[in-house]
């Protein structure tokens, strides 16, 4: 029996690092290799700049990682967990987005303090144009994250709703925003079109749709007695917060 204990830990620990194998690789080189940077005023403006735009890729990668968890749309760290991984890991996911948000107000915070810092340093025009940019597009992050954070314990009412309709309205509101997700994160990976416009313009024209056809099924709920007048009122303005958080995501990317 002891041998068999033992054998079973071994491979428990096993099963853990193999599924975090693609994650970890992940992190390392696409997360952690950004730049951190205490005070760059004085250096090279151009390796500073280059460090901005690593950590500002960081941030925008966690903001959709934190918009994603809202929605409880799988997330890469989600997909990397399998079988007796999961065992291990908090199933407390309003604890989880709480530091979730946290983090990313604190890589903004620090991100910003050393933006100012350098703007205030250069002379040069170019470079604060640049400066603009990036800080322009940072603040459409932020609006994102919040946007979707203040809706958060609505999207947990709606899911654990007893109304069937109710639940069954959170399911496709959820299988809708997952296409978005991907693209957004497609062009993160692949950014071939990161600077091409039409495409970002026919991202937000796909969103708008989204956000119509599920105000329409709203109504019809509502017209049909399905949902009560005191629920509709606060699905649209779940509908409002996601659309405006998508939107300022896709901004964020149309900024050059």
């Amino acid at each position: 029996i002891y041998k068999t204990v033992i054998c079973l830990l071994c491979w428990i620990w096993r099963l853990r690092t193999v599924s975090y194998t693609h994650l970890d690789v992940y992190k390392r080189q696409e997360i952690d290799s950004a730049l951190h940077y205490p005070n760059h005023s004085n250096n090279d403006e151009t390796l500073f700049l280059k460090a901005a735009r690593k950590e500002l890729s960081r941030i925008l990668f966690s903001v959709m990682e934190f918009n994603k968890s809202v929605l409880e749309i799988p997330s890469l760290k989600q997909a990397a967990k399998s079988g007796l991984k999961s065992f291990f890991s908090s199933n407390d996911l309003i604890a989880h987005r709480a530091d979730q948000y946290k983090s990313i107000k604190s890589m903004q915070g620090h991100w910003w303090e050393d933006m100012l810092d350098f703007q205030s340093g250069t002379g040069e025009s170019e470079s604060l144009h640049e400066v603009n940019t990036l800080l322009e597009k940072s603040q459409y992050l932020m609006h994102s994250a919040k946007n979707m954070k203040d809706i958060s314990h609505n999207l947990d009412e709606l899911k654990t709703s007893g109304n069937d309709y109710l639940f069954q309205f959170y399911s496709e509101l959820k299988s809708r925003y997952n296409p978005i997700y991907d693209k957004l994160l497609t062009q993160f990976y692949n950014p071939t079109d990161i600077n091409n416009n039409a495409y970002w313009e026919l991202l937000k024209i796909e969103e708008g749709k989204i956000y119509e056809d599920l105000k329409l099924k709203v109504s019809q709920l509502l017209i049909d007695d399905k949902i009560s007048q005191l629920d509709a009122p606060s699905i649209m303005n779940v509908l409002r917060e996601i659309y405006n958080s998508h939107i300022a995501l896709i901004n964020s990317y149309l900024i050059n």
